[in-house]
């Protein structure tokens, strides 16, 4: 019974154990896309805008609606993943400070 117990242990602490690099289903989890795959929303295009002004992003032509989201800090967001959605989001200042699509 005593020498059970360490094996026991042992097995158990076995099957807690977590595959990394392994993703549901066991498929791997490999690098993100980058590049032109991952840019379904042409996010590359207003790259120039970091470090602007909220009127950058209007002069540019862009308005919040369904393929645009611009939000600052306090803004409540939901949570579903559209690809082809640009998301503009500015700090307390009103400067862009991150772009991307979903």
């Amino acid at each position: 019974m005593i020498r059970l117990l360490p094996m026991l242990a042992i097995a158990l602490t076995a099957g807690c154990a977590v595959a990394q690099g392994v993703g549901i289903k066991g498929v791997p989890t490999g690098d993100v896309p980058t590049g032109d795959m991952a840019d379904t929303c042409n996010a590359k295009t207003y790259q120039h805008l970091l470090g602007e002004g909220e009127d950058a992003v209007t002069a540019e032509g862009l308005e919040a609606g369904p393929k645009v989201r611009i939000f600052g800090p306090d803004a409540m967001l939901t949570l579903d993943h559209r690809p082809d959605r640009l998301n503009i989001k500015l700090d307390s200042g009103d400067r862009v400070i991150d772009v991307y699509c979903g």
